[in-house]
């Protein structure tokens, strides 16, 4: 047994286990059994509310994943298209260079005409020809032929002038796509990367919630138990309330211990996030506890983290428990004296040392031993 922990199980079933008491005087126990209910179901709030906060942040960020997935499945299909263009002009750009560089071979034909015709006097020129008439007509002739070439010559290059324009328009848009394009995907990586990131964090907030839900149902199930703990040892203190020949209260300072030994936990130090409620005291394995007072068992079982616990019942609602034993010689209803051996010492409860944890409850209130007993000598008790 852990001397440490978050909750005294066995202050919640003395709490179950006494009187009936006025609503104004409500269990100190049990109200911090109900604490940390609420303790954990607050945190479980704030989990769940963390774990819807980052499943909306994780379906934005799908959502955003999927748009900038679309739009680099379009720029994609922009930067083909522009591709396509590209290829379109390049080969249009070739059939004009082509067409081009025919008609400048025409042309350079009819000026090595026109210019071996314009050498040769116009009279012999004239005198060559059966009409004369037809002479100025073929010199007319080429002269609109010439002109004609060179306006032709001059739309070619107009044209080969608007395709590289728009060449250098469309590498310049596919440029920039590829360079947006890249960026996307920058983009992308680091969406799945975060989007990887968001589903580890939510499948740990999982994991914290379900343990949180397990905690509760934990607690809620030893409340519900204790519950009716309280309810069965009601009804039979109701029924075997007798009066005490003795008063405990006044044997203040006079009590017995249960058993000798060294006092190695004093009451009210640090128990895990709570304190102890009653002492520890070292003692060899088997050696026998006593009553200090006489009563009536209410309970004698195992409980958890104190291992094999006897609780006596005494006169103005106090009570003695005797945990961490080995044996226990009493049963539920069984009356004990003064001095009677009831258990013997043991390490039940996972503790690593023999010992006895004795406690002394007034009503709900617990209470130092050292306050009721004899006087211990350099800490240690008989």
């Amino acid at each position: 047994m852990s001397q440490h922990g978050p909750l005294s199980r066995l202050s919640v079933l003395l709490c179950l286990v006494l009187p009936a008491f006025p609503c104004h005087a409500q269990s100190r126990d049990l109200d911090r059994l109900n604490r940390r209910i609420e303790q954990v179901s607050a945190e479980m709030r704030r989990l769940l509310g963390e774990k819807q906060a980052q499943e909306k942040k994780l379906a934005d960020l799908e959502k955003e994943i999927g748009r900038i997935a679309l739009e680099l499945r379009r720029l994609k299909e922009k930067i083909r298209h522009y591709r396509r263009q590209s290829r379109q002009l390049a080969q249009a750009l070739k059939r004009q260079q082509q067409s081009l560089q025919r008609q400048r071979r025409q042309l350079a034909s009819l000026l090595r005409t026109a210019y071996a015709l314009g050498r040769r006097p116009s009279l012999q020129l004239l005198l060559n020809l059966d009409d004369p008439a037809a002479a100025g007509r073929v010199l007319t002739y080429y002269r609109y032929f010439n002109q004609a070439q060179i306006k032709r010559i001059e739309a070619v290059r107009r044209r080969l002038a608007d395709i590289r324009r728009l060449q250098r328009q469309i590498d310049t848009a596919r440029q920039r796509l590829d360079r947006l394009a890249a960026q996307q995907r920058q983009r992308l990586v680091q969406l799945q990367t975060t989007r990887k990131q968001r589903r580890q964090l939510l499948e740990e907030i999982r994991g914290r919630l379900q343990d949180r839900q397990s905690q509760l149902a934990k607690l809620r199930q030893d409340q519900q138990r204790l519950q009716r703990l309280l309810q069965a040892v009601e009804r039979k203190n109701r029924a075997n309330q007798e009066s005490e020949s003795r008063s405990f209260p006044a044997r203040r300072h006079e009590l017995p211990w249960p058993v000798a030994g060294r006092l190695v936990t004093d009451f009210g130090s640090r128990r895990g996030t709570g304190r102890w409620e009653g002492v520890v005291i070292r003692a060899p394995e088997d050696t026998p506890v006593k009553a200090v007072h006489p009563g009536r068992v209410i309970f004698s079982g195992w409980m958890p983290g104190y291992g094999q616990l006897l609780i006596v019942r005494h006169d103005h609602h106090f009570m003695t428990l005797y945990a961490f034993n080995q044996t226990l010689l009493k049963t539920v209803g069984e009356r004990v004296e003064e001095g009677e051996v009831i258990a013997t010492v043991g390490r039940s409860g996972g503790r690593e040392r023999p010992g006895l944890y004795f406690a002394i409850r007034q009503g709900t209130r617990p209470v130092d031993p050292k306050q009721w007993c004899r006087p211990p000598r350099r800490g240690r008790v008989k």
